[in-house]
């Protein structure tokens, strides 16, 4: 059977394994100037008997174009010297012969280029992400589900990965490898190596302290991973015959706040990949943190889920890449199987006893290792997207036709305009019918404005007696008395007789002033018996306006102007001889006769009203 090698490659340690016991290097490198490069400290490798040229921290400088600086001045790519270091445990994992198959497992977290690099400078070594290995390590013991998601928590020297794998495809990748910095195994030492100087008494700048702190912080290094199954430990102090007491509470307090950035970054991780809590099939930790009871406590409880991990977590890469060496052997071995004719099997058993039993088998088939890598995630599921039947076509609705909508706004606009013009002809219609009405000869009683505010003013007769041809001297001194005032159609105001002027020349005949509304019903139409009026001749003249009392002939007092009726003193009548005023309906203009003229009377006394009352003339 052939030989087969696992390699794990980390900031701080190299691992290596084959069939038997692990072998634990740290990441140092010494060249020398005539035989090999050997690994490690010479406390862990025997071959360094001699000095030569020692180089650290060339792992986080793969992929770096830049090269690193050594002590003597001499510049070295980073790959170049990670080949180096690899090719060293090799010959100290296997001195006798080469491995026939070997696997290198790299940080999970390196960039592509990094892994291209890596892979041009070993060519006969299979390169895969520590990762799949750790992971491919732990689903054969103690056992991982065989589908689903499952989360990663790698606790490094230098920094914590998290990482989220598909076991349906080996455990590839899901997304990116996270890399946190603030937690780690060299911080964590750090922290330790704080608390214990800030008990110490001593300063630092007066005792040895200062000297020994290298020899103190690799003491903190060993009492945290004894705290890992012991509740207390203990160191030895700076100064001599003095122990320093550390408990597992304090380590806890030391690491509590990293470790709660930790777990959030790790949500944080799954919520950007799409993944709940709920959804994952496991939790794996490894690293030298994995083994911090605390660490397993906080994670379980933050998903709510148990946590895997092993007991030997610093190793478990190189023990998954050495399972990844051995399963690519059998699938070669099953691929020549399948290649080779059935003719020729019975001659190469023959030939060949054992594939031990030379050095160099040639091959049936060359071997085509597994395309795994960082960028190997699960593949992307593109589902065909059937045609979609084509929907039948919908006639669009009525307010969506332009046409529709345009002939419906052109009637709406019609009939608005023919029922405004139907409005402003009816308007106009009834304004012409009003004008006419207002504009149609009427003979009706004027309205003075005076009477729309102020009381009605009593109605008031003026008798005017002319003088007779016959004696024309008696009548002058007759016709130089006053006109007589003689007052009905109301009943509130009593009648008054208007106070007796001066004696005058007889006045030109004037003519007879307009009644003022409400006129009163014609003598002839509406007599009054008790009254005996004789027939006066009444000349026949149109009633323009309503003629105020001042335009009589007469006088008017001085007081006012204008005399009210009420102002001026009135005798007292009887007023059940007054005619009520609203007794006497208003005459139509159209049907009132036309006074004819009557002879005229000679002037005899006439019996006074009793209503009115005219003083006698002097």
């Amino acid at each position: 059977m052939r030989d087969c090698l696992g390699l794990s490659v980390g900031t701080t340690n190299l691992v290596a394994i084959t069939d038997q016991a692990p072998i634990l290097r740290r990441t140092v490198l010494t060249l020398f100037g005539h035989r090999r490069p050997e690994v490690g400290v010479p406390g862990e490798n025997p071959q360094l008997t001699e000095p030569g040229l020692v180089i650290t921290d060339f792992v986080e400088r793969v992929g770096d174009p830049v090269p690193l600086v050594a002590p003597d001045g001499s510049a070295h790519r980073g790959v170049d010297l990670l080949a180096e270091a690899v090719e060293a445990m090799t010959r100290a994992a296997s001195p006798v012969r080469r491995p026939d198959t070997s696997v290198l497992a790299v940080p999970a977290h390196w960039r592509p280029a990094a892994l291209d690099a890596v892979r041009a400078a070993l060519p006969g070594v299979r390169v895969v992400p520590d990762s799949v290995a750790a992971l491919t390590a732990i689903q054969a013991h103690p056992g991982l589900p065989a589908r689903g998601v499952v989360a990663l928590v790698d606790f490094g020297a230098t920094g914590t990965s998290l990482t989220l794998a598909d076991a349906d495809a080996g455990f590839a990748t899901v997304g990116q490898t996270v890399r946190f910095d603030d937690f780690s195994g060299d911080l964590i030492d750090q922290e330790i190596l704080r608390h214990v100087l800030a008990d110490l008494d001593a300063e630092p700048s007066g005792t040895a302290a200062v000297a020994t702190l290298t020899r103190l912080r690799e003491q903190c290094r060993i009492a945290k991973e004894r705290l890992s199954y012991q509740s207390a430990t203990g160191l030895v102090g700076p100064e001599p015959g003095r122990t320093i007491r550390l408990t597992r509470a304090e380590l806890e307090a030391v690491v509590a706040e990293p470790l709660d950035r930790v777990i959030d970054a790790l949500l944080d991780l799954m919520r950007r990949t799409g993944i709940h809590p709920a959804q994952l099939a496991a939790l794996v930790t490894v690293g030298g943190g994995a083994r911090i009871p605390v660490v397993t406590q906080r994670l379980s409880e933050a998903l709510r889920m148990p946590v895997t991990t092993v007991p030997q977590a610093q190793v478990i890469g190189a023990v998954g890449a050495g399972l990844l060496a051995r399963r690519g052997q059998d699938e070669t071995a099953t691929r020549q199987a399948a290649l080779a004719p059935a003719s020729l099997t019975g001659t190469v058993a023959a030939s060949v006893l054992a594939w031990s039993a030379v050095d160099d088998v040639p091959e049936v088939a060359e071997f085509v290792p597994e395309a795994v890598s960082e960028e190997a995630a699960r593949p992307a599921f593109v589902f065909a997207e059937t045609a979609p039947e084509p929907a039948p076509e919908r006639s669009a609705p009525w307010y969506r036709r332009g046409g529709v909508v345009l002939y419906a706004a052109t009637f709406l606009a019609l009939v608005g305009t023919v029922g405004w013009l139907l409005s402003a002809r009816a308007d106009r219609m009834d304004a012409a019918a009003a004008s006419a009405a207002s504009l149609a000869p009427q003979t009706v009683p004027a309205e003075s404005p005076l009477a729309q505010s102020l009381p009605a003013p009593p109605t008031r007769t003026v008798v005017v007696r002319e003088p007779a041809g016959s004696a024309p001297a008696q009548a002058a001194p007759r016709a130089a008395a006053a006109p007589r005032l003689v007052q009905s159609g109301q009943a509130a105001p009593a009648p008054r007789v208007a106070p007796r002027p001066a004696p005058q020349a007889a006045p030109r005949p004037a003519p007879r002033p307009a009644a003022p509304p409400p006129a009163p019903a014609p003598i002839p139409r509406f007599p009054v018996p008790q009254l005996p009026v004789p027939q006066l001749p009444i000349p026949q003249l149109p009633v323009p306006t309503f003629v105020p009392p001042t335009s009589t002939p007469a006088p008017q007092p001085e007081p006012t102007p204008t005399p009210e009726p009420t102002q001026a003193p009135e005798p007292e009548p009887e007023p059940t001889q007054a005619p009520e005023p609203t007794q006497a309906p208003e005459p139509e203009p159209t049907q009132a006769p036309a006074p004819e003229p009557t002879p005229e009377p000679a002037p005899e006394p006439m019996p006074e009203p009793t209503a009115t009352s005219t003083p006698p003339s002097p």
